[in-house]
């Protein structure tokens, strides 16, 4: 299990306690020392159970912030190394509603200075009843990719794929694949992070984390990204601010 203090909000006044067992799900609450008191008998779900096990914060960071990793399984047959970590996460307590607050995870910002020059720089992609699918070709295999999903009306539903990762948004439950992922204002703010062994999901500005396992390693380029949705008459879906970033490897081959 994982046990740390957040503060809620950023507000260094207001901080509560998240006990978090190895599957990722979490309990929020006061602990005076001896005892933690969760506010709720719910488990809350921020890493999605089946993404990573076991993670941990590391300890008395130099800026205080409180820098999640787990472990990664999967199968990494004929390469130089074994199974691995997520990307190193900050966590974050936010208010999402009155007297409630959520585990947030958010790639740590060092991620940032791996970008290179933008590969894709679009600012909106519309897709509707007549023209429901949009395919952008990509030429590498490492990527930060973000974008904005928006409603307009009353779409059904948006689908996003990536190789073997294919992730479908229903408008109506507010769920990717049954998890929930709320929008602001009918928007949802999506980062992919593309690693050969995984893609890492960070949905909604961090309310909710999924981890995929990459069909295959070493070469496998991600050729293209796919859109679609599922509308009828003039409801829409646009896909706002897309930009897709090739990342440089820190893995160093000898």
């Amino acid at each position: 299990p994982e046990f740390i203090e957040l503060a809620i909000d950023g507000n260094l006044n207001k901080k509560k306690w998240v006990l978090m067992e190895a599957s990722g799900e979490y309990f929020v609450g006061e602990f005076n020392g001896e005892k933690f008191i969760p506010d709720s008998k719910e488990k809350q779900t921020t890493i999605i159970p089946g993404s990573c096990y076991a993670g941990q914060c590391f300890s008395n960071t130099p800026d205080g912030r409180a820098v999640y990793m787990g472990w990664a399984g999967g199968i990494t047959e004929n390469d130089e190394f074994n199974q691995g970590f997520t990307i190193p996460m900050e966590l974050s307590l936010r208010t999402v509603e009155e007297n409630k607050v959520h585990l947030f995870a958010n790639p740590v910002n060092e991620v940032k200075k791996l970008r290179l020059k933008a590969e894709v720089n679009k600012s909106i992609i519309e897709l509707n009843e007549k023209s429901n699918t949009f395919h952008q070709s990509l030429t590498g295999d490492l990527y930060d990719i973000c974008l904005t999903v928006e409603k307009h009306g009353n779409p059904k539903s948006f689908t996003l794929k990536i190789q073997n990762m294919e992730m479908t948004y229903d408008f109506a439950s507010q769920c990717f694949d049954q998890n929930p992922v709320p929008m602001k204002d009918g928007k949802v703010n999506l980062r992919i992070l593309v690693d050969r062994p995984t893609m890492e999901c960070f949905m909604a500005d961090g309310y909710s984390y999924k981890l995929h396992k990459r069909k295959s390693l070493s070469g496998s380029k991600l050729n293209k990204i796919t859109f679609s949705s599922e509308t009828s008459g003039s409801d829409k879906v646009t896909i706002n601010k897309l930009k897709v970033y090739p990342m440089k490897s820190i893995w160093n081959r000898r």
